[in-house]
């Protein structure tokens, strides 16, 4: 049996692919509800932090638990990415690379909702200097998942690149939107501008859209390295 027989599109990895779309879905519906009609300036006050926790929104209960949803589903879409990678760009330590900057992001977003659950669980006893900390570390922490979410989007692209996985218009893309994302990532001035989140959003849409044209496509992914390997049953 050879390695186009094991590359086939099946069930399973199509699956894998559109948890990416999925992904991109449920975060962006579920953020959009757990923060309709908060204060969305950059320094709001305690007192007005503290009015948006207390309020009582069965929409925003429901958006906080889809963008935790979302998160699992990127989960599977890193584990898809990285096995698809990898047989594209088998010698290339780049898969790893992307799958690290993955789990380490997720691992960041996951636990910044530690500060979110605590000041929503003691909504009715917090001072409005304790509930400005806790949404800052909240807030903190999506800053610093820029930095490893950049390097999956960098290397993710620059892997396909090597591979010809995707159009290369679409890979330089992410090259750029990747690259780019670093600057913000690591100068806190920047990220606080008006466009400072610009990069981290591009480079979200541009991985939804990788997701989508991986589960779309028709033909199998084999790795032009170990196309005419045989491989014993």
């Amino acid at each position: 049996m050879t390695l186009d027989a094991l590359h086939h599109d099946t069930p399973m990895n199509r699956l894998g692919a559109f948890s990416g779309v999925l992904w991109f879905v449920l975060t962006m519906v579920g953020n959009t509800l757990s923060t309709a009609g908060t204060d969305q300036s950059a320094k709001p006050s305690g007192e007005r932090i503290l009015a948006d926790l207390q309020r009582t929104s069965t929409a925003a209960d429901i958006g906080f638990a889809m963008e935790l949803i979302g998160f699992l589903a990127l989960l599977a879409f890193l584990g898809y990415l990285y096995a698809t990678l990898r047989r594209a760009d088998a010698r290339s330590w780049l898969p790893a690379t992307a799958l690290v900057g993955g789990v380490t992001m997720i691992a960041i977003k996951l636990g910044s909702a530690a500060p979110m659950f605590a000041a929503m669980f003691r909504k009715d006893e917090l001072t409005p200097d304790l509930a400005r900390t806790l949404v800052d570390i909240n807030s903190g922490a999506f800053w610093i998942s820029w930095l490893p979410f950049a390097v999956l989007v960098t290397a993710t692209a620059a892997s396909m690149l090597r591979s010809h996985l995707v159009a290369r218009p679409l890979a330089w893309t992410g090259v750029v939107f990747g690259v780019a994302g670093v600057v913000p990532a690591v100068i806190l001035p920047i990220a606080l501008t008006d466009f400072g989140a610009a990069p981290f959003m591009l480079s979200y849409i541009w991985l939804a859209v990788i997701a989508a044209v991986l589960a779309l496509r028709r033909t199998p992914v084999v790795s032009p390295l170990t196309h005419d390997v045989a491989v014993v049953a």
